[in-house]
Formats: C-alpha cells, sequence, structure tokens
C-alpha cells in the first residue's frame, strides 16, 4: 500500500531554504506514521486472516483511505518546491476515493460481491504500484532512495497479482487467503516507510546543522 516518499525526499545538492525545511520535515513525521499505521495492520491481517469478508473490507478501506490522504497531502506541498507531484496526488485520490467505497457501502456476503471485492482491491494494487514505479523512474537523477519506492512499488504491483490469481483459481480460497497478501504487503510498506522516514529525518537534520 506503499507511497509518497518521493514527494518528501530532498534533492541531492543539499540546499534547502526555510520554507522547504519545514515541508521536509512534516515529509519524514508523515512517513513514519504512514509506516507505524501499516505494521499495526499488518499484524492484525496476519494474525487474523479474515475470513469473514466484512471484516477484511473494512481493514482495507482503512488502509487504502490512510494511504491515499497521506499520498495526497505530500503531494499537495510539493506542489510550490519541485516537479513530479501530479501522480502521487492521482494515487492519493484514487486511495481515499476506493477507501471511502468500502467504508460507506459495506461489501454483501455473496460470492459474485466478494469476487467484486478482490478485483477491486487488485486493481488499486497495480495501478498504486505502476504510478509509484513510474515516479522513482522519473525522479532518480532528483532523490535519494529511489529504490526504495521502486520497491514499494513492486511490492503494490506483486499484491495485485496475487490478489488476481487467487481469484481466478479458485474464487472461494482468494477471500480466505486475501488478508494474508494485505497482512504481508502492509508490514513490508511499513517497514519501507520507516526507513526511508529515519533517512529523510537525517536529511532534514543536516540542513539545520
Amino acid at each position: 500500500m506503499v507511497s509518497d516518499v518521493h514527494s518528501d525526499i530532498p534533492p541531492h545538492d543539499g540546499r534547502a531554504g526555510p520554507g522547504l525545511i519545514a515541508a521536509f520535515s512534516f515529509g519524514w513525521k508523515a512517513l513514519a506514521l504512514r509506516g507505524v499505521v501499516s505494521i499495526i495492520l499488518g499484524i492484525i491481517a496476519l494474525a487474523y486472516p479474515f475470513s469473514a469478508l466484512f471484516a477484511l473490507t473494512l481493514i482495507f478501506a482503512v488502509y487504502a483511505l490512510v494511504d491515499g490522504i497521506f499520498s495526497a497531502i505530500s503531494a499537495f506541498r510539493r506542489m510550490g518546491h519541485g516537479r513530479h507531484w501530479g501522480a502521487m496526488l492521482l494515487r492519493g485520490l484514487l486511495g481515499i476515493a476506493v477507501g471511502i467505497i468500502f467504508i460507506v457501502t459495506p461489501i454483501a456476503m455473496t460470492i459474485t460481491y466478494a469476487l467484486l471485492t478482490v478485483f477491486l482491491i487488485a486493481g488499486w494494487a497495480i495501478i498504486a504500484g505502476g504510478l509509484e514505479i513510474i515516479a522513482a523512474i522519473r525522479l532518480r537523477k532528483e532523490i535519494e532512495g529511489e529504490w526504495l519506492l521502486a520497491l514499494s512499488g513492486l511490492l503494490s504491483l506483486l499484491l495485485g497479482l496475487f490478489v488476481l490469481y487467487l481469484a481466478l483459481a479458485n474464487p472461494h480460497v482468494s477471500v480466505a487467503m486475501l488478508g494474508w497478501g494485505i497482512g504481508f504487503y502492509a508490514l513490508v510498506t511499513g517497514v519501507t516507510l520507516l526507513i526511508l522516514a529515519m533517512r529523510l529525518r537525517r536529511r532534514v537534520q543536516s540542513f539545520k546543522a
């Protein structure tokens, strides 16, 4: 589910004004918070596979909503300090929309809606992952740690493909195993975000020194 990292990491040249430093200071805190939330959700999903579709849907909705909100905030903050914020804004709005849809209209416990849920989750993961990989490629000369952004996107793509495979191979099993897939993804992505947050925090401290 992972991310707004390209909006929060300073450029290589090491120069930053007061406004930019303030934006980056918010950035590492936002990344750290997202990482903690992701890890918590990942642990919960792994501990409870959520064979009940309703519970799984709510967990995913919260994850997508939180991820989307922080992605959108980071995109808006980057508008005044750099380029390449459009893809992250699109990713944020997508996450917010998907999260709200799942929360407002909980999916009924039928095979038809179960498959709809599975395909919506897979589509969100694949699109979000693709946007992150594109951002990493575009920003490889502008940021440090772009490979971590690409890794986050790759994990999202793998989650989407994993969910699609389960849905096509065995629709009944896919709902039960979806919790494990989301849990692993959220846990690994959370750790990645925390690593990026700590790296960004060190950069902010070096600017202030």
